[in-house]
């Protein structure tokens, strides 16, 4: 026992456990002063039951309003981000298109570029070939 008190101190552990138990102490409180609150209220239960179920209708009716109005907020923030995510694929597309014709481009350059050399190493072999025979 007094190990874990020791062990607690270091750790923490008994402050968390104290607080643990004020906050315990604060909302059993708090309970207990509603619960006695409600029945020593001054209006009979019935009209106190009347309140609470009125308040629990208008609560009900706000929950559903701000559902309405969230839903219509995040109808139009998927739109616009739909809208952003087309016009990036479309953004997108267009630089792919732009990049192939540039590829192209580079890839015919070097296809002209060795098919010169490859000629012109066609020609000297020739030359070559006919300085041989001529020898």
């Amino acid at each position: 026992m007094l190990f874990d008190e020791i062990v607690g101190v270091f750790t923490g552990a008994n402050r968390r456990k104290k607080n643990c138990q004020v906050a315990t102490g604060v909302t059993l409180g708090l309970l207990g002063g509603a619960l006695l609150g409600i029945l020593f209220a001054p209006k009979s239960g019935e009209e106190t039951r009347e309140c609470i179920k009125d308040a629990t209708v208008k609560g009900a009716e706000k929950v559903k309003e701000f559902a309405v109005e969230a839903g219509g907020v995040i109808k139009e923030k998927a739109q616009v981000v739909k809208e952003k995510i087309q016009e990036k694929y479309e953004k997108l597309g267009e630089d792919a298109e732009e990049l192939k014709g540039k590829v192209s481009e580079k890839v015919a350059d070097k296809a002209e570029e060795v098919a010169k050399k490859a000629r012109a190493t066609a020609r000297e072999a020739r030359v070559k070939e006919k300085e041989e025979e001529g020898e």
